[in-house]
């Protein structure tokens, strides 16, 4: 039993509220039969009080604090009963009382509402058959507003038992509806889905029912069956709700019975009466024995008007033993025009005004086939706003049948759609093949970059498509030339080399070169044929946009023989900056396929006379890394780097190749020679910049004497104030403690030569950074001392950083001063602040 408006019976009347001298509820109604009504009163004591010729009084709950009477009379079966709902403390409970003898007495007491977890819930209903007790599950209902009975049970004395049947809920006066029958063969419904059958096979609780998908499948070999022990199955039912709001339901249809076998048939029973409920109305049917008609046969039935929202049909009576198992092979609820072509028209309309219901509108369309997309197409020939036009457009793309794919292709050749909507078409058109319309798409300057890109990926690199692909190669953005570039590249190397030979544009055949690197870097077995072509064109092309492609495919996949090739020709072209580029395409393709064999034309390039040239081949170098067994390091291993690296260091005019080559000697200074090169270059070399590189790169790799080195440097009142900054900052990085403790007296000196030197401030602040992170002995006290700087603000401000950073380990005492600090209108008062709050957390 759910809220007193829920309860069958005769009119209940609830009062919520506090205790006072007003009942609960109060209920009038002829209990014995007499023809005189006695009054039931709920009080807010919790009694229940009867009247007439036989009063009674039953002290229920004296805390309650809501209450509702339902009852349950049927004179000529039995004893009346009355179910009492109680609230109190927030739970609720049914009472059945029942009258027996001239007396009235308590029967059971049930727990009302959700169970366990609340995905279901227990009610009671009292009706004239007696009183149920049934399970309810949030969005499963009777759409006729009647209580829905999952897995209902009669009380039979103080027992619940499940009932052979179950009442069926609607009046004997109920308008009967003919049932014609017709072929089994049927479309499945789109518009309307089966919710919820009340009782599935092996499901014993209303947690576990699943959608009855059996039902309206459209399949004669699935379905649904009652199996319930002692039941035929009469008072179950099935709810059918619409996908889309604002749907009216027209036609039922069935297909009774197990129809696979004529012996499947007569062994379960079959539907005899159905029952048809809505929230405006009810109907009956009776339909002939399925047994008896040719296997298949449905039998449908027209409502007399339509019927919006959703339909319940219930189960009456069956042909069969009276607790045989009933079978229902399909049942279907079919809305308004749908089964005369009209139902594809109203969702394309739906689709396009964007109404409610339009996503499931989209969705059922998708499920449907060459009806759909007419519908679409239809719908997209009037005059539509550009929202309306994407929404249909979208639906189209979601369709599976093959009658799409013109409409798909012309909504492309159109340009009817753009953003998001035109990627879902791209996706689409690539679904389905339609490769002429992709390439037309990535072609279109005027149609959007992402969605051209998109339209070219789509693009497979075989048949049509791949001579569509090349057709693509080397026009567009450098975007779009990429994806073609990608997707050519899945193409085999022999395709690759026979279209471009019969290319004269520059461009195309430079795109269809770097394909043909790409995919013979892939496939090592397709990579002689790649070289061979590669060096074949280089020998005699002459434009800058082939030669870079083919300068890098050789440096790529060449062997020794090929690069010696590749180094003479670049030797021999004429100095400039065209020359001094194909050199530096060279050095980066040489990195691609790491060997032996590009050693000697990186180290060659190493002396280049441009710059850039040499700057890249110390970058590639660079990317050897220290491993003496490294894949580009020569038979004697990696010393021959390490000297021109060493070299372009000391020697080199510019200081970027110098810095360059300092972080490349970082990975490689365990070894004497790349250490010696650092070391020198820190103490000598012009730049600045360079020094520093150098140090950091000694540092990164902890050569020996370093250690010694960066005290040196702090105390070196002749070097650059950058450098002995930096000298202090790298004493973190190299995590020595004894180092570090160096740290605090030069501290101390700094902060006492801070008024009369600039560079004893900047060097305090850079030691209080240092101290702070790599907390030696001591660290702790240096800084509380530096929040007492408060003449030089740099200092104390850098001194509370040091002090969030010891974070748990900084002392509660700091929190104190640092609260002082954070207080003041100095500039290192948010840094206290900081402070304050990370201190001994």
């Amino acid at each position: 039993m759910k809220r007193a408006s829920r309860l069958v019976g005769l009119l209940v009347v609830t009062t919520t509220g506090v205790i006072h001298a007003a009942p609960l509820a109060t209920r009038t109604a002829d209990l014995d039969g007499n023809g005189t009504a006695e009054v039931i009163e709920l009080t807010a004591e919790g009694r229940v009080r009867i009247g007439g010729a036989r009063p009674a009084e039953l002290r229920l709950a004296p805390d309650a604090t809501r209450g509702a009477i339902a009852i349950a009379i049927a004179h000529a079966r039995g004893a009346p009963q009355l179910v009492i709902e109680l609230e109190r403390a927030g739970r609720r409970e049914g009472i059945v009382l029942e009258a027996r003898g001239g007396a009235w007495r308590e029967v059971i007491r049930v727990p009302l509402g959700p169970v366990g977890d609340g995905e279901h819930g227990i009610e009671l209903d009292a009706t004239p058959e007696g009183v149920y007790r049934y399970q309810t599950r949030g969005g499963l209902r009777r759409c006729d507003g009647r209580p829905a009975y999952l897995f209902a049970e009669r009380l039979d004395g103080a027992t619940f038992r499940r009932p052979s049947r179950l009442p069926i809920g609607v009046p004997a006066s109920a308008t009967a509806l003919p049932a014609r029958a017709e072929p089994a063969t049927a479309d499945a419904p789109g518009l309307y889905q089966a919710r919820l059958a009340s009782v599935q096979p092996g499901v014993s609780d209303a947690r576990f029912l699943a959608l009855p998908v059996e039902l309206d499948d459209g399949k004669l070999d699935t379905g649904w069956t009652e199996e319930l022990a002692g039941s035929a199955g009469e008072g179950q039912f099935f709810t059918f709700e619409p996908r889309i709001a604002g749907i009216a339901a027209r036609q039922v249809r069935i297909v009774p019975g197990r129809p696979t076998s004529a012996a499947a048939m007569r062994a379960v029973n079959r539907p005899r009466e159905l029952y048809l409920v809505a929230a405006s109305g009810a109907w009956r049917v009776e339909l002939p024995d399925a047994a008896a008609a040719p296997l298949g046969t449905a039998y449908t039935i027209d409502l007399p008007a339509a019927v919006a929202g959703c339909v319940t049909v219930v189960l009456g009576p069956t042909f069969g033993p009276p607790r045989g198992t009933t079978a229902i092979a399909e049942l279907q609820v079919f809305a308004e025009g749908e089964r005369t072509g009209g139902a594809d028209v109203m969702l394309a309309r739906i689709v396009a005004e964007g109404a409610d219901g339009a996503v499931s509108a989209e969705a059922a369309l998708a499920r449907r086939g060459a009806g759909a997309v007419a519908a679409l197409d239809a719908a997209l020939a009037q005059p539509r706003e550009p929202a309306a036009r994407r929404r249909l457009v979208l639906a189209l793309t979601r369709i599976k049948d093959p009658a799409v794919a013109p409409v798909l292709a012309r909504a492309a050749t159109e340009r009817w759609v753009t953003g998001p909507t035109l990627l879902a078409l791209v996706r689409a058109l690539g679904e389905r093949g339609l490769t002429a319309e992709l390439a037309a798409l990535a072609l279109d300057p005027r149609v959007d970059l992402e969605a051209r890109m998109a339209a070219a990926g789509a693009l497979p690199a075989s048949g049509a498509a791949f001579e569509r692909l090349v057709a693509l190669a080397g026009a567009g953005p450098a975007e779009l030339r990429r994806i073609v570039i990608e997707r050519l590249a899945l193409a085999p190397v022999e395709a690759l080399v026979a279209a471009v030979q019969v290319i004269d544009i520059a461009p195309r055949a430079g795109d269809l070169w770097r394909a043909i690197t790409r995919r013979a870097r892939a496939q090592a077995r397709e990579r002689p044929a790649a070289l061979a072509a590669l060096l074949a064109a280089l020998a005699t092309s002459t434009d800058y946009e082939r030669r870079y492609r083919l300068v890098d495919g050789v440096a790529t996949l060449g062997d020794a023989a090929a690069l010696r090739t590749l180094a003479r020709m670049l030797a021999a072209l004429p100095a400039g900056a065209e020359a001094a580029a194909l050199r530096q395409v060279a050095i980066a393709g040489t990195t691609a396929l790491p060997r032996p064999e590009v050693a000697p034309l990186v180290i060659g390039l190493a002396g280049d006379p441009d710059p850039g040239v040499r700057l890249a081949a110390v970058g590639a170098l660079a990317s050897l890394g220290a491993d003496p067994g490294g894949p580009w390091h020569l038979p004697d291993g990696p010393d021959a780097i390490d000297r021109v690296i060493a070299t372009a260091l000391s020697a080199d005019r510019w200081p970027e190749i110098r810095r360059r080559a300092a972080d490349a000697l970082g990975a490689r200074c365990q070894r004497g020679g790349p250490a010696r090169a650092l070391f020198a270059a820190v103490a000598a070399d012009a730049d600045l910049g360079v020094r520093s590189e150098a140090l950091g790169a000694l540092v990164t790799c902890r050569a020996t004497g370093v250690a010694a080195l960066l005290p040196q440097l702090w105390d070196d009142g002749k070097a650059p104030l950058e450098l002995r900054t930096r000298a202090v900052g790298l004493t973190v990085a190299l995590e020595n403690p004894t180092l570090a403790g160096l740290l605090l007296p030069r501290l101390a000196r700094w902060r006492g030569a801070a008024l009369e030197s600039a560079d004893a401030l900047a060097l305090a602040q850079s030691a209080t950074a240092a101290i702070a992170r790599s907390a030696p002995p001591g660290a702790t006290q240096a800084l509380l001392d530096g929040l007492d700087d408060v003449a030089f603000p740099e200092l104390v401000t850098a001194a509370a950083l040091g002090l969030e950073l010891l974070g748990p380990r900084c002392p509660p005492s700091a929190r104190a001063r640092l609260g002082v600090l954070a207080r003041s209108d100095e500039p290192y008062a948010r840094a206290a602040a900081r402070a304050a709050a990370a201190c001994g957390r």
